[in-house]
């Protein structure tokens, strides 16, 4: 195109010369040229993209879009629900370990003021077999010779049934 009438003034998209090669397409800015106008008074020109160039900027644009896509699914979205998550898993916690305190609290009032034989399973034998360990290792401590010796026996006794 030529250059624009006296007293008018251009105006352009592109900054570059027509005459250099289009990097996207291999051909020359020139067949990329669009004149508009006059419009009051300005001629305006403009550089359209070729399709390689608009394939491009779609591609770019799709990426920007899913990329705010993802922050506003994590932010908006993921980020309050794993808070929902953690604050209704707190809650349960809460509520197991004050099940956990209260039946913890009824079996130390079982055993102070209860009989514990009555409410509690097992838990005759295993205060019988706490009482018959004590009772041996007070005789023991007393007696370790004797102790030494017993120990020498059982272990003669079990290379014997062992053999």
């Amino acid at each position: 195109m030529s250059a624009p009438a006296q007293g008018k003034v251009e105006r352009t998209n592109f900054e570059g010369s027509w005459n250099d090669v289009c990097q996207h397409c291999g051909k020359i800015q020139q067949e990329h040229r669009v004149t508009n106008g006059p419009y009051d008074g300005v001629l305006y020109e403009h550089r359209m993209p070729c399709e390689q160039e608009k394939e491009k900027i779609r591609r770019e644009h799709s990426r920007m879009v899913l990329t705010a896509k993802t922050v506003i699914l994590i932010g908006w979205v993921l980020v309050p629900f794993a808070y929902l998550l953690l604050q209704q898993f707190v809650t349960v916690v809460g509520w197991i370990a004050f099940s956990l305190g209260v039946l913890q609290l009824c079996v130390v009032t079982i055993k102070h003021f209860g009989n514990p034989d009555k409410w509690i399973p097992g838990h005759k034998a295993k205060m019988e077999k706490q009482r018959k360990a004590a009772h041996y290792i007070y005789h023991c401590e007393r007696n370790p010779e004797g102790f030494a010796r017993l120990r020498a026996e059982n272990f003669e006794r079990a290379e014997r049934e062992g053999k």
